[in-house]
């Protein structure tokens, strides 16, 4: 329920980014095998129905099955209204900005209308066998390549796609993301953790970064190994420099320096000061998601959890998203570019396993934005002078929260969403 189209219409949300996600059969083939026990613990904590785990379980079926029934399933309630509080709601899936703006002109006074963009997380989505994950051979390659181009049919194209996830897929390494300890006991994601891209996930990046009829899906680096986000910058600086592809980080945190290293947590799953410099130089986006796991160090999440009353228990968990927005803000700056412009909403709604306290779900986006506006506020008056580049300093703390709350990502689609 954290993003459900309810919870989105209570929190004002007008664009999604909703991301398709086939289940990895890592979360459901355990270390200590199958077997009803195994699959009612598995029901218990996931809630997916003991067909749906068997089904997951079976390594006769593949992703890519999943990825279009998932995207059909969005499809079949495209444009249905429903009543909520007595006003019409609808969701419309867009293909492109001027569909946003069209469908903004023709919608009536009294229906409130929620932009659906897909996307989907993990490129194991384009295998059609399980079997195929981690091999390299003609016939997969036409297999995987046949699928892209089965997507980017679609009436609905995703603008990016987040290229790795929690387990290895044959086509890059992938960061460690699964470290709470119920999960940790029962999964193993250490196959070829941290390793770098292979031919075959370079070949399919090229399929991705393929322009041909408007139809070029951008890379979301999220999940990726270090190793492997630095070969794709590479990529991009040797086979792509005459143009400027943007970088995506859809759900990501800071992972902070020396200087503030009690603050930030320190992992790889987060993301370094040069990553954030080239989502910067590139125009990209840098979500900051709404994760208690990711968006501070464990020290700074136990002192938060002290809080009980409401307003202060939102107000510093705005606090711990704020500090995400200056971090970026000041290492943007440090570095000439400016510095308000990548920050954005990348809450990882139902992806998230621990909300921060008090920003639940999507309902909770005004608490957050108006406990937002009073660290802005409180930065602007106080701190704003010491970034270096001039336009950082003439912006408002109205603007930056705007900005975060929805219109990076707007101008964002508006570029490059054709």
């Amino acid at each position: 329920r954290q993003s459900d189209f309810t919870a989105l219409r209570y929190g004002g949300v007008n664009i999604v980014i909703c991301s398709l996600y086939p289940l990895e059969k890592g979360f459901c083939r355990t270390k200590y095998g199958t077997g009803d026990l195994i699959d009612d613990g598995l029901n218990l904590v996931t809630g997916l129905g003991k067909n749906r785990i068997n089904f997951i379980q079976d390594l006769s079926n593949g992703y890519f099955d999943d990825l279009k029934k998932e995207y059909d399933f969005l499809i079949a309630c495209d444009g249905i209204e429903t009543i909520i509080d007595g006003k019409k709601v609808v969701y419309k899936l867009v293909s492109s900005f001027s569909e946003i703006l069209r469908l903004e002109d023709q919608i009536s006074n009294d229906t409130y209308l929620i932009h659906v963009i897909p996307s989907f997380e993990g490129a194991h989505s384009l295998y059609t066998n399980f079997a195929d994950i981690g091999k390299d051979t003609d016939q997969i390659r036409t297999d995987v390549f046949n699928n892209l181009t089965a997507v980017k049919a679609w009436q609905f194209v995703p603008p990016f796609v987040t290229f790795a996830h929690h387990f290895y897929n044959g086509f890059c390494g992938h960061a460690p993301s699964l470290t709470d300890g119920i999960v940790k006991i029962f999964t193993n994601q250490e196959y070829m953790l941290n390793s770098p891209m292979t031919n075959f996930g370079k070949a399919l990046l090229h399929r991705l970064l393929d322009n041909k009829d408007g139809k070029r899906i951008l890379i979301d680096v999220k999940h990726m190994s270090e190793q492997s986000r630095d070969e794709y910058y590479d990529i991009l600086d040797k086979e792509y420099a005459g143009e400027n592809i943007p970088i995506i980080a859809s759900h990501a945190a800071v992972r902070g320096n020396d200087e503030n290293a009690g603050l930030f947590l320190n992992e790889e799953i987060n993301f370094r000061d040069t990553d954030i410099v080239r989502i910067g130089k590139s125009a990209g986006l840098f979500g900051i998601q709404l994760d208690k796991r990711r968006i501070a160090s464990g020290a700074e999440i136990k002192g938060f959890e002290r809080y009980l009353i409401r307003r202060k228990v939102l107000y510093h968990a705005a606090e711990l998203v704020w500090r995400q927005i200056q971090y970026v803000a000041e290492l943007l700056d440090k570095n000439g570019f400016f510095a308000w412009s990548v920050q954005c909403l990348g809450s990882d709604n139902d992806g998230i396993v621990n909300p921060i306290d008090g920003i639940w779900t999507s309902e909770d986006f005004p608490d957050l934005e108006d406990y937002l506006l009073m660290h802005a506020h409180n930065y602007v008056t106080s701190d704003m002078q010491k970034l270096k580049v001039d336009a950082n300093k003439k912006i408002d703390e109205e603007e930056i929260i705007d900005r975060f709350m929805g219109n990076n990502v707007y101008s964002f689609l508006q570029k490059n969403m054709k």
